[in-house]
C-alpha cells in the first residue's frame, strides 16, 4: 500500500511537470479592470480605470487573424480585356483605348495578365517547372454600340471576311519571385479570327512565383480592321489557356 502511493505521488509529479511546458491555447490577453472594481481582470469587457469618470488609463483585448497558404499549383489568376474605340475600315494597328471589356466575362479592365506558379520539384525548388500561356481569338460578332457612333443593333453585323487581326506585342514581364528566366518580355503574337499564339513561354527551371504582363499601355496591343466590315460595333472573345508543360523559351 505505501509503494502504491508513492507510485501515485510520482505520477502527479510527472503530470504537473509535463503541464508546464504546454502552452495555454485560447487565453484571452486582456487587460484593465473589472467594471466597477479594483481587480484587474484578464477577459473582456476591460474598463480603462477602476475609478468612475477616470480621464486616464487603457484597456486592451486581443484577437486573431488565420489564413491557410498552399502551395504547389499553376494558376490563371487574371486575364485583361482590351478596347480599342472607334476606328474606321482598313485602319492598321490601331492601338489602344483603353482595357474596358463590353462582355461579361473574367477578362479585367487594368489590363493585367497574371499567373502563379508555385509547384516544386526535387531539383527546381527555387525555379519553378516551367509552362505556356496561348491567347486565341475567337470571331468579331456585332454588338449595340454601348458609344451610340455606330447605331443600335440593328446595324451591328458580323464580320464577313474574317479579317480582323489583334495584335499582341512584347510586354514587359513583372516580378518573378524566385525565377531564373531567359526573358523579361512577353511573346509577341499576331491573332487572327480563330488563331491562336504563344504569349509566355517557360522552360523547366524558370517562370517560379507570380509572372503579370502588363497590357495596359497604349502599344501593348493594336487591331488590323478588315476595309470591307460593315459599319457596326464588334466584339470577339479571347480565350486564356495555361498549360502546366514546360515551354522552351523560344
Amino acid at each position: 500500500m505505501q509503494l502504491s502511493t508513492k507510485l501515485v505521488t510520482l505520477m502527479g509529479t510527472a503530470v504537473l511537470g509535463f503541464s508546464a511546458f504546454v502552452p495555454a491555447i485560447g487565453v484571452s490577453a486582456a487587460t484593465g479592470f473589472i467594471t466597477g472594481t479594483n481587480e484587474p481582470t484578464a477577459t473582456l469587457p476591460a474598463a480603462t480605470s477602476a475609478d468612475p469618470n477616470d480621464t486616464a488609463g487603457t484597456a486592451s483585448g486581443q484577437s486573431d487573424a488565420h489564413v491557410t497558404v498552399t502551395t504547389g499549383y499553376l494558376t490563371l489568376m487574371q486575364v485583361p480585356d482590351f478596347n480599342f474605340g472607334v476606328v474606321q475600315p482598313g485602319t492598321n494597328n490601331k492601338i489602344l483605348k483603353d482595357n474596358v471589356g463590353l462582355a461579361t466575362d473574367d477578362g479585367n479592365s487594368d489590363g493585367i495578365l497574371q499567373v502563379n506558379d508555385y509547384r516544386s520539384g526535387a531539383d527546381d525548388t527555387a525555379t519553378g517547372l516551367g509552362y505556356t500561356v496561348t491567347a486565341k481569338l475567337g470571331t468579331f460578332t456585332g454588338l449595340a454600340d454601348p458609344t451610340g457612333v455606330a447605331g443600335g443593333a440593328a446595324e451591328a453585323g458580323t464580320s464577313t471576311d474574317a479579317g480582323f487581326k489583334l495584335n499582341l506585342n512584347q510586354a514587359a514581364l513583372g516580378t518573378q519571385t524566385g525565377s531564373t528566366t531567359t526573358s523579361g518580355e512577353s511573346v509577341a503574337a499576331a491573332l487572327t479570327e480563330g488563331g491562336s499564339g504563344q504569349v509566355i513561354n517557360f522552360a523547366a527551371g524558370s517562370g517560379y512565383g507570380s509572372t503579370v504582363v502588363d497590357y495596359a499601355a497604349k502599344s501593348a496591343a493594336t487591331l488590323n480592321v478588315p476595309a470591307t466590315v460593315a459599319k457596326g460595333s464588334y466584339d470577339a472573345p479571347i480565350t486564356w489557356t495555361v498549360s502546366a508543360a514546360p515551354g522552351t523559351n523560344a
